[in-house]
């Protein structure tokens, strides 16, 4: 009886550390845009005691900035680079074919959308950044450099 009893238990207790907690949360990603780049102002400036002119350029910074501002919530995803320095959580949402990604170890986030990727999932976003996962690896990286490789951790 103490025998069955004990195994029922220990099946328990294995049942129970297999199962996978599903974590959700949020990752708000901001995205600044630059609109009205600079312009240069030439001006031309005489002196009223003098018979030459002075020519003078300013530069005047007439840049707009908008910051946007957007918070995904969903199922968490957690990975670590193979060195065990940087960590990254995700929130996909496969709907919209888009990733919010957070670098845990910077606090960098990326808003990234789907790409045409040959294996698993490739994400990217508007500064070449890029996130693809497949078979539990991930590689993140900017233009065609791979910059971080790790894996999910489960």
């Amino acid at each position: 009886m103490t025998r069955k009893l004990f195994f029922s238990a220990a099946l328990a207790l294995v049942a129970m550390s297999c199962s996978k907690k599903n974590e959700t949360g949020s990752i708000t990603t901001e995205e600044t845009t630059t609109s009205n780049p600079e312009t240069t102002i030439n001006t031309t400036v005489t002196p009223i005691d003098s018979a030459t002119s002075l020519k003078e350029t300013q530069s005047v910074t007439t840049a707009d900035q908008t910051t946007t501002t957007k918070t995904t919530t969903g199922e968490v995803y957690h990975y670590i680079s193979n060195d065990g320095k940087t960590k990254f959580s995700a929130i996909y949402d496969p709907e919209k074919g888009t990733v919010a990604l957070k670098n845990e170890t910077t606090g960098q986030t990326y808003d990234m959308k789907s790409v045409v990727s040959g294996s698993g999932s490739k994400y990217e976003d508007a500064d070449k950044n890029f996130w693809w996962t497949h078979q539990g690896e991930f590689n993140f990286g900017k233009g065609d450099k791979d910059l971080i490789l790790g894996k999910e951790v489960k």
